[in-house]
């Protein structure tokens, strides 16, 4: 069986990462080993060779049977590859390695190649790990634009609406400044939630800085109330904010995102 194959062998490489096996076709008889094998699996050559379950026993046992039940319906027409976890030497952490066999015909056997790839998985992982931050960052702007924009369209239709009842009060001044001053209040709003857009990075690295001012709940409650009542009416609906049982009414807070808050519980029906 050995007749002609030193060349055969002598083509085989041999560095850290990669080992060979060469195991006879007839009886499965590990005839050559390169003297590496050790390095990468642990494993003493001259073991393998009265030992041959040995490279078996190295593959976690769930990943050695889903190899075993593919080598059953392998060809041999092409070369056999599969990426397995492995314990090197009866070490408890595990290894990422990769299985390859090519079956030679006119030599009669299997070479087996057996690289440690446990650099480039790491390699990989890594860049899954970036992959999938990166995804989860985009996919949280995404959300975030997208509630802006509702909250956007909220303050200006609330503008809409009170210039529109301010032209059909024209000609009554005090119903006309009342108009005039929450359309003031709305457009202060509606700014204040573009500079948020606008200052995205803020709030990506959490720096939001909470304006802290006096603040009445209930002349928040009738603010809310005026900005959302457009879209209540138009959908037959009526709003109810009942503040009796609030007993101490000024506070310090950041109004405007209490109003949000507010803003949303409002609208999340709608």
């Amino acid at each position: 069986e050995l007749k002609g194959g030193e060349k055969f062998y002598s083509s085989f490489g041999s560095n850290q990462k990669t080992a060979y096996v060469f195991v006879s076709e007839k009886g499965r008889r590990v005839l050559y080993v390169t003297p590496n094998l050790e390095l990468v699996t642990g494993i003493r050559p001259e073991d393998l060779k009265t030992d041959t379950e040995l490279m078996t026993g190295l593959i976690v046992r769930r990943e050695a049977r889903i190899i075993g039940r593919k080598l059953e319906t392998w060809d041999k027409e092409e070369e056999f590859s599969s990426e397995v976890n492995y314990h090197r030497n009866g070490e408890k952490e595990l290894r990422r390695g990769k299985i390859t066999i090519i079956y030679c015909k006119e030599e009669s056997g299997y070479l087996l190649i057996l690289s440690d790839i446990m650099e480039e998985y790491e390699h990989r992982r890594e860049m899954e790990r970036k992959l999938l931050a990166a995804q989860k960052e985009s996919q949280s702007k995404t959300d975030f634009l997208s509630q802006m924009s509702h909250e956007i369209r909220t303050p200006m239709n609330g503008i809409l609406g009170m210039l529109s009842l301010l032209k059909a009060h024209l000609n009554q001044p005090a119903a006309a400044e009342e108009y005039l001053k929450k359309t003031e209040n709305l457009s202060h709003f509606l700014l204040t939630l573009i500079n948020d857009i606008l200052d995205m990075s803020r709030i990506e690295s959490g720096k939001i800085q909470l304006d802290e001012t006096e603040v009445n709940l209930s002349d928040v409650l009738h603010d809310i109330k005026t900005i959302v009542s457009g879209q209540f009416y138009a959908k037959q609906l009526e709003l109810y904010m009942d503040a009796i049982d609030i007993t101490d009414e000024d506070v310090y807070c950041d109004k405007t995102r209490l109003n949000q808050v507010l803003m949303n519980l409002s609208l999340i029906h709608i």
